[in-house]
């Protein structure tokens, strides 16, 4: 996983030209390039989006390039990437338990719809007064 300074020193390009680049990534190149897509303060790009930048600016990335990391870099590297998946499983997670609660809630809205429903038919009819009976026309009964 390379920063974004470290990607530019080994591609020869300035800071702000690797940003423009991944602004520009298409969704898939962009999942696959960087470490948290939805990061846009701090891009930890992958060996493919160091690839993917190599080739779209037409530079071949030699051997002998200290492109590659050290053991103990390499092992909290995979233990970032876990928490990261482990990260995007707990948002789907949450994505659905939104789903739920929404779902719910729009069940008990419509409880209390009916539930009013009944309550209003449930209700007897309203007696007229004394007066509209004794002096009211025979037409309105």
């Amino acid at each position: 996983m390379y920063n974004l300074e470290k990607v530019a020193k080994i591609l020869g390009l300035s800071k702000r030209t690797i940003q423009r680049d991944v602004a520009t990534m298409s969704l898939d190149v962009r999942n696959l390039s960087l470490t948290c897509p939805t990061d846009t303060r701090n891009y930890t790009l992958t060996e493919y989006g160091l690839q993917w930048l190599a080739d779209k600016h037409g530079i071949t990335l030699e051997a002998d390039e200290d492109i590659h990391t050290d053991d103990s870099t390499a092992d909290e590297n995979s233990l970032v990437s876990s928490l990261l998946e482990q990260l995007r499983q707990k948002d789907l997670q949450i994505a659905e338990k939104d789903k739920q609660i929404a779902q719910l809630m729009e069940q008990a809205k419509n409880f209390q719809v009916l539930l009013q429903a009944q309550q209003v038919l449930s209700f007897p009819a309203l007696k007229r007064s004394i007066f509209k009976r004794l002096f009211g026309s025979k037409s309105e009964q």
